[in-house]
Parts: C-alpha cells; sequence; structure tokens
C-alpha cells in the first residue's frame, strides 16, 4: 500500500550539469542537478533566484550545459560549493568561449550551447527555457553514425534526498520493443496480478488472479496455432481483458 508523502519532488535521479555563463566579462561556473527537456530542440535550467550566476545568463541571455562525467567530478562539485560572488571560479575550469560568447568546459564530453528564450519564475527559482544553438561533442562518446553513446559517456547522476551522485546502470532493454514481447509483457502482467494480491494479503486472490493470466496464456497458445496474424489481434484482446479480470479479482478481494 502506498504512504502519501506529501508534495515531495520525486524525479530523480537527474543528469549533472554545469552551467557557464560571462558574469562581469568572466567565465562563471555553476554546479546544477535540476534540468530539463522541453521538446525536441529546449531545455530547462532552474536555478535558485539568489544564484551569483543568474545575473550574468539574464544580462547575456545565453548559457552552456556541460555534462558532467566523473573525471571532473571534484571541480565540478566544487562549483556548487562556493558563489561566484566570494570565489572567482572562472579559472576552475579550462574552457572556449564561442563566437555568440558562451563559455564552455573544454573537457566536458559533451556541451549544449543555448539561447535563453523565456525566464519562469516561481517562489525562490528561476527556470531558463532555452532554445538548443550547438551540441559539441567527444568523439570518443559518439557512435559510428554520429549519435551520443551515454554507455561511453556514462554522465554523473544526481539524487536530491541524500545529496549524493550516482552512476549509471546496465541496459535493460530498447525502448518501444520491451512491451512487444508477449511472453515478458504476460510476465508483467502475472507480477502484478501477484502485487494486487499480496496486498491484500490473500492467498485466494493470488491463485485467482495468476490462475486467470495462465488461462489466457493457453488461449494464446491456441490461438498462435491457428493463425499467426490472428494470434497477434487475439493476444492484444485477451492481455487487456487478463489484466481487467486481475485487477477486479484484486478490488473484490478488498485492495
Amino acid at each position: 500500500m502506498k504512504k502519501n508523502i506529501g508534495n515531495i519532488l520525486a524525479l530523480y535521479p537527474t543528469p549533472l550539469v554545469v552551467v557557464g555563463t560571462m558574469v562581469n566579462g568572466k567565465p562563471n561556473w555553476v554546479l546544477v542537478g535540476h534540468v530539463g527537456i522541453i521538446g525536441h530542440d529546449r531545455v530547462m535550467v532552474s536555478l535558485a533566484r539568489t544564484h551569483y550566476t543568474n545575473q550574468g545568463i539574464k544580462e547575456t541571455n545565453r548559457l552552456s550545459i556541460n555534462i558532467v562525467d566523473e573525471t571532473m567530478l571534484p571541480r565540478a562539485d566544487h562549483a556548487g560549493c562556493v558563489s561566484g560572488a566570494k570565489e572567482d571560479k572562472s579559472e576552475l575550469f579550462d574552457c572556449t568561449v564561442s563566437e555568440s560568447g558562451v563559455p564552455m568546459i573544454m573537457e566536458a564530453p559533451v556541451v549544449m550551447e543555448c539561447t535563453v528564450d523565456d525566464i519562469y519564475v516561481t517562489d525562490g527559482f528561476e527556470s531558463f527555457i532555452c532554445k538548443i544553438d550547438n551540441t559539441y561533442a567527444e568523439e570518443s562518446v559518439l557512435t559510428p553514425s554520429g549519435k551520443i553513446n551515454y554507455r561511453a559517456l556514462q554522465p554523473v547522476l544526481f539524487e536530491m534526498p541524500t545529496y549524493e551522485y550516482l552512476r549509471t546502470g546496465s541496459v535493460i532493454g530498447k525502448c518501444m520493443s520491451v512491451g512487444k514481447n508477449r511472453d515478458a509483457f504476460l510476465l508483467s502482467l502475472r507480477r502484478r496480478a501477484g502485487k494486487y494480491a499480496a496486498g491484500c494479503g490473500a492467498a485466494l486472490s493470488e491463485s485467482r488472479c495468476a490462475g486467470t493470466v495462465k488461462r489466457d496464456q493457453r488461449r494464446r497458445g491456441g490461438a498462435r496455432r491457428k493463425s499467426g496474424a490472428l494470434a497477434g489481434r487475439k493476444w492484444d484482446e485477451m492481455a487487456g481483458m487478463a489484466y481487467g479480470r486481475a485487477a477486479g479479482s484484486a478490488g473484490r478481494s478488498g485492495i
């Protein structure tokens, strides 16, 4: 059974980045864990309004998003420990400045050069809506077709509740393919039915839920033997029916 833990932000972990911009004519860097995707050509960078970096972003309307890997993590973490108002962080990283005046970290494996389109203000925060102008990536993290290989990149992840940095894990499966595997789908359905039953603590319900799925597996097997094309349609119908009956069984048990 789920417990209400309040209006806690639960979308972690997130990619860890260093945001760069020019402040008073010098590069300045800040560590950022709150970044998001908007469409396919825009991103959001959310910063507390008190950050020294914000004034530079609003003055220049430009910034860079530098993805952090493990080799640059100690200095990236330092960028988040001190304010540019108290320490000159312009020498923290070797950097280059783009033609549009955006400082970019040379050792960062992937860098996005951005123009600020808009600023969304909430209590205590300024979220910068940015259009991606250019993306630069080291050849070592690119596939032969020129796409970013995230297994090679291994970006550092950030998790707020414990303030810890995490590594990316192993591959689970291919997007838009896992759900097309019928056996895997029905196995997932069986496990879900088992969770319903476990939630109410009724062994009878678990047997009934699991039995529903097993019956549909047998029917699916028969449909497949009759016709491959018909089996595909039957599988979709029967999987939906099995889920509905499993949920219904659990509901009648008082979940």
